[in-house]
């Protein structure tokens, strides 16, 4: 996630975007969508490794939130702290983890509730990402959307790859690693942007687009996994 942050500022000198846009879009690479990649690791990972992968995904949000946080804060007027604070996934996530670690048994009345209003994010996320749509003004604004999807979707889960290679990793750690990293962008990308006074419209593009190109990518990086690449 560290390597794609620094790859996507790197567009800074590849295409000379709007600042504003470029800080926008970072968060992009480092994010990824909770939803989509545990519906796909419980079909086809064993339980065993679906537990791996949910323990991998609540490591993670926490740290993939910071860099999206701290990377919107360059290029707004924002603290990176008080952000953090404030920052439902990330409280959401450390909480979960203090209950499960102190065994703290979440009354089935509040669980509900929330099961219920996290079922209903996910099409009122979508709904809003597609009423914000609007193509991209320029070419520089193209590139930059085409240079976060092509590292998000190809070059983050190679990089996995080889460094599952270069760790040793067995094949189930592996393939943990490499369908995570495989993953579209959050569409929670487009609040937080929005929220944090960037440009909610160029990240909106990005999340379709990425969206759309992963039904494509995820079933490749899943196959050449099964073949034992």
């Amino acid at each position: 996630m560290t390597l794609m942050g620094l790859l996507s500022y790197s567009a800074r000198w590849l295409f000379a975007p709007d600042p504003v846009n470029l800080v926008s879009g970072i968060q992009t690479t480092i994010r990824f969508n909770t939803f989509l990649v545990l519906a796909v690791a419980g079909r086809i990972l064993a339980p065993a490794d679906l537990e791996m992968m949910v323990i991998a995904v609540a490591c993670l949000v926490p740290f993939s939130n910071t860099l999206a946080i701290y990377s919107l804060t360059i290029g707004t007027r924002n603290n990176v702290l008080p952000q953090l604070i404030k920052n439902p996934f990330v409280l959401g996530t450390l909480l979960g983890l203090t209950c499960n670690l102190l065994e703290i048994e979440v009354p089935e009345i509040v669980t509900s509730n929330l099961s219920r209003l996290g079922a209903a994010s996910i099409p009122l996320g979508l709904m809003t990402v597609g009423a914000s749509l609007k193509w991209t003004k320029g070419r520089k604004d193209t590139s930059l959307v085409l240079y976060w999807t092509t590292l998000k979707l190809l070059v983050l889960p190679a990089a996995v790859l080889l460094g599952a290679y270069l760790l040793h990793l067995p094949a189930n750690q592996k393939a943990n690693a490499v369908l995570f990293a495989s993953m579209p962008t959050a569409t929670s990308a487009y609040v937080l942007t929005n929220r944090m006074g960037g440009n909610g419209a160029i990240v909106a593009v990005t999340i379709s687009i990425m969206t759309l190109l992963a039904a494509v990518t995820v079933p490749i990086w899943i196959y050449l996994l099964h073949i034992g690449i």
